[in-house]
């Protein structure tokens, strides 16, 4: 069956999806699959939030008027459990699913972006959620200090990385002025560190003017002619927009 709604799905049908997701993020509060199996509970959590995106991506009607303070309870619960001192997981657990929760306010941001101003404090909640989530992911942070020697948890911290920065990019312009610096120093230097092992950015070309060449930058064992390695190619700490 698909209705002629918003997204192709019937309202009732979101309304089991969001009672299916309160479940699945249900088991970052249940003691008992954290303290037995801790990357089942955050499992669980990741799927939670991978269904939320999914609803959100279906725009404004599938969230107004009946779940838009129920998303908002989803995304308070879960950043008030990461803080230090508070969270039950490791830090490589954490970032399990904190990744898919940031994707699910990107498509928040995305998809229905008219409710920043139609709901009542929605980009200041919003805001606040990722000044909280921000300086646990950022240089010296929580989840930078316990996965340091964790390969596979670096990798995630990586992700999420990308992920609160992409959520910062959907917000209009001014939303967050006492922060825009450090966030783009942030983001500068996660382009410099994914650039040196060989991670494409698509943001650079948007970033730097065609005119200083610094887009043809390659790392050596790919580079196929002269220009695109050496010292005098590399990223500034200041770009010029």
């Amino acid at each position: 069956e698909f209705p002629h709604t918003t997204g192709g799905v019937a309202t009732a049908i979101v309304g089991k999806s969001i009672e299916v997701i309160n479940k699945l993020l249900q088991c970052q509060f249940d003691d008992n699959l954290v303290k037995l199996n801790p990357s089942a509970a955050c499992t669980c959590i990741r799927a939670g939030y991978c269904m939320l995106a999914g609803v959100l991506s279906m725009g404004i009607a599938a969230v107004v008027p009946c779940h838009v303070s129920t998303v908002f309870g989803f995304w308070q619960s879960s950043s008030m459990n990461i803080l230090p001192g508070k969270s039950k997981f490791s830090g490589s657990h954490d970032l399990l699913w904190v990744e898919t929760m940031l994707g699910s306010v990107v498509s928040f941001l995305k998809f229905s972006p008219d409710l920043l101003l139609a709901v009542p404090e929605a980009l200041n909640r919003i805001t606040a959620l990722l000044e909280k989530i921000f300086p646990l992911l950022s240089l010296g942070g929580r989840f930078e200090r316990e996965v340091l020697n964790d390969r596979i948890g670096a990798s995630r911290l990586s992700s999420a990385r990308s992920s609160v920065l992409e959520a910062y990019s959907w917000l209009p312009p001014g939303s967050f002025p006492m922060s825009a610096d450090r966030i783009y120093s942030f983001a500068v230097s996660q382009i410099q560190d994914l650039s040196s092992k060989d991670v494409m950015c698509s943001l650079i070309d948007s970033l730097v003017s065609r005119e200083d060449q610094i887009i043809e930058a390659q790392a050596q064992s790919r580079a196929v002619c002269p220009g695109q390695i050496g010292g005098c190619v590399s990223l500034d700490n200041n770009l010029s927009l």
